[in-house]
């Protein structure tokens, strides 16, 4: 059974910086982070280290609204399918956010959460961000799917 980790803190503090500064040369660590950058907020793979545009270009129509942020479904759809495909290689995966989009509307990363979730016994170690508003429903979700389900905060 996989240990869960749940990092949670303010929006522009820095978690996932300390997440790409710990983890995105390290060759053990799969998933995905999401930074921002000048010109918006990026997927960037730790397995591949590639990086994609998360939102969405004024043309596209597959998309999904959160907030102030315009995402595009395709990019949503590539960073799932390299979460997946990381789970069956890798003991650390890590989820760079978990938010209102999977929690609320079961969108975005909620295919790649589910399945860590339903599949953590193939996990070590299971490294998920979330906002303070939010940790306590993801920490309930997770409760039901490991016992080892640890809080840090930023």
């Amino acid at each position: 059974m996989s240990k869960i980790i749940l990092l949670s803190g303010d929006k522009q503090i820095g978690k996932t910086s300390e997440l790409m500064r710990r983890f995105a040369k390290q060759t053990y660590v799969g998933g995905i982070l999401m930074p921002e950058k000048e010109d918006g907020r990026y997927f960037f793979s730790l397995r591949t280290k590639n990086t994609w545009k998360a939102e969405a270009a004024a043309n596209e129509s597959d998309i999904l609204n959160i907030g102030r942020f315009t995402f595009s479904a395709a990019a949503f759809s590539r960073a799932n399918q390299t979460i997946l495909s990381d789970i069956e290689k890798y003991p650390v995966i890590i989820l760079d956010e978990i938010g209102p989009l999977e929690l609320n509307y079961q969108k975005g990363l909620q295919e790649s959460l589910e399945y860590c979730l339903q599949h953590c016994n193939k996990i070590r170690f299971l490294i998920l961000v979330v906002r303070p508003s939010l940790l306590e429903n993801l920490r309930e979700l997770c409760e039901k799917f490991s016992d080892k389900v640890s809080v840090v905060r930023r």
